[in-house]
């Protein structure tokens, strides 16, 4: 009785997908530009406009394509945007949906740029809207499972950047984010950071590993961290056996430098 339940479940939730993929199919998606700018303003409370096309290249694994986003910064920002796309691509596998997995064979994004930053008197520009009740603030759930995060084949980042700036602590951190093809030809993540943190000059370098190895339970991802504040530095190098789950860390520190209590802004709970 349950597996046939789940068996007409499955059909009808095809059928829907299917409708909706030739719905779409046959829109002009650049129609839903403006719906989809006033929806996310209205939620946001901030401008948000998507400013070029909106594409897709239609197939059993069609490839959506988004052009020009950018969301307004805080009114007392440093400047006018807080965030800035030039173009993203996303490609989805049809087929997959009807077995209840979401794959998503390449994700190419090119020119992210965030800026996140507070006022002096500590407001943080991410703050949307109105700030929810004490008691209807969640605690935070664990760490996300493996079922439920959709499977990437391949992340591509040109030129990201992202922006840090805290008055209250002294922070001006100017970060690049991209990809990084290794030895092995797999593509990592790669973050480099410089700037100003607590009055003293601050840099970090974080590598990390394919992201195919998120979705592989017997191949540990690997980590490289080097933090430079002051004129003290620490490295930390390894793999953690599950990054979604945070869990079977085998990592090495090591720590040069004249007062190694410099380093504790970073060991701060």
């Amino acid at each position: 009785m349950i597996s046939q339940l789940l068996k007409w479940t499955g059909i009808v939730l095809g059928v829907l997908i299917l409708a909706v993929v030739l719905f779409l199919a046959f829109l002009d998606l650049n129609r839903l530009r403006g719906p989809l700018s006033t929806i996310v303003s209205d939620k946001l409370e901030r401008p948000f406009a998507i400013r070029g096309d909106l594409d897709v290249a239609w197939s059993w694994t069609p490839k959506i394509a988004i052009n020009d986003i950018e969301l307004g910064n805080a009114s007392w920002g440093s400047r006018p945007e807080m965030f800035t796309l030039d173009r993203a691509e996303v490609s989805l596998r049809i087929p997959d949906l009807f077995k209840g997995h979401l794959v998503l064979p390449e994700i190419r994004v090119s020119k992210p740029h965030l800026l996140m930053e507070k006022n002096a008197e500590g407001k943080a520009n991410w703050d949307f809207g109105i700030p929810p009740k004490e008691e209807e603030k969640k605690p935070a759930g664990p760490p996300i499972s493996r079922r439920w995060f959709p499977k990437i084949g391949r992340l591509a980042i040109d030129d990201g950047k992202l922006v840090l700036r805290d008055p209250t602590s002294h922070t001006e951190l100017d970060m690049n984010v991209a990809n990084v093809v290794g030895a092995s030809n797999e593509e990592a993540l790669e973050l480099t950071s410089r700037g100003r943190l607590q009055k003293e000059q601050f840099t970090l370098d974080v590598r990390g590993g394919s992201i195919l190895t998120l979705w592989q339970k017997d191949k540990p991802f690997p980590v490289n961290v080097k933090v430079a504040y002051g004129d003290t530095e620490a490295k930390v190098s390894g793999t953690i056996a599950e990054l979604l789950q945070l869990e079977g860390p085998d990592l090495r520190l090591e720590t040069h430098g004249p007062d190694l209590a410099e380093l504790r802004p970073f060991t701060r709970d």
